[in-house]
């Protein structure tokens, strides 16, 4: 049973709150805010603060960081300033729709409709295709020297030489997002399930059965972020802590070193980073 937002036992559980019967709507207007838990959570979570950096993003594919500056998919691609308001300059024509994106040192590597993985060099913006075979590829992950594709199967791919390996015969197309943290990986999917997988022998299990459609997942500043309904740091067990509310509605996101960005149904990007002074971005 799912506990409710006002549940008085909510410190820790294995299970996720109800994201049932929510209209999707983004955090408000205002131009920066502050999440800190739950009067009712003992936590020793690190807070949040966010600010809106951009907005006119709907129908957005990924989003990519790359040192200062963000990178994002709607049919073509696009770069903005990671750290405040700037117009858009597009950077390369008619790359997408896209499915899903991730970033390996200087290349971003892209997933298809086709079934094809692309990558593109972000120092000449040149593209070129990996590998032209992988079916449903949903999230791209990378975890060393190498990419992984949930599809039909769990993928490897070798940045080094494209090569290609299945690390899993299980079916991983209903993979809505995908963080790595130390050696594991960590997947939601559709149903709501969280799975964790350890890179070293890649066993999957599931680690939170939730039951409900999560969005996002996260991982920074050596922690996991979740974003459904509320925001919540997530337990490397799958046990949880909620940290802020109303953020769901969520196309893409993405974590650097330095924050998290997320742009929301509505075509806001927010960049979400720790406690801290933050700068203000009201135009």
């Amino acid at each position: 049973m799912f506990p409710s937002d006002q549940s008085k036992n909510a410190r820790m559980s294995s299970f996720f709150p109800s994201l049932c019967d929510i209209i999707p709507t983004p955090p408000n207007q205002t131009s920066h805010h502050h999440f800190t838990p739950e009067t009712e959570i003992e936590s020793t979570a690190t807070s949040l603060n966010w600010s809106i950096i951009n907005k006119d993003w709907e129908n957005s594919d990924a989003i990519i960081a790359y040192n200062d500056t963000l990178y994002i998919f709607r049919n073509d691609l696009f770069k903005v300033d990671a750290k405040s308001i700037s117009k858009p300059e597009k950077v390369l024509s008619g790359v997408g729709p896209i499915i899903a994106a991730t970033r390996f040192r200087d290349y971003i590597y892209v997933s298809t409709q086709t079934g094809e993985i692309l990558r593109i060099n972000l120092l000449n913006l040149e593209s070129e295709c990996v590998i032209n075979h992988l079916n449903n590829v949903c999230t791209l992950v990378s975890f060393e020297n190498s990419i992984l594709a949930f599809g039909d199967k769990l993928w490897r791919i070798n940045t080094s030489d494209g090569q290609c390996e299945i690390l899993t015969s299980h079916n991983w197309d209903s993979t809505v997002s995908a963080a790595v943290l130390n050696e594991c990986v960590y997947a939601v999917t559709t149903c709501g399930d969280l799975w964790k997988i350890d890179l070293r022998d890649y066993a999957a299990r599931v680690i939170n059965k939730g039951g409900q459609t999560l969005d996002l997942i996260l991982a920074y500043q050596d922690n996991l972020y979740l974003f459904s309904k509320s925001l919540y740091k997530v337990n490397t067990d799958g046990s949880y802590e909620k940290i802020g509310d109303n953020v769901n509605g969520i196309l893409t996101g993405v974590s650097s070193n330095d924050a998290m960005y997320v742009i929301f149904n509505s075509g806001e990007l927010f960049m979400f980073e720790e406690d801290s002074e933050i700068i203000n971005f009201d135009e």
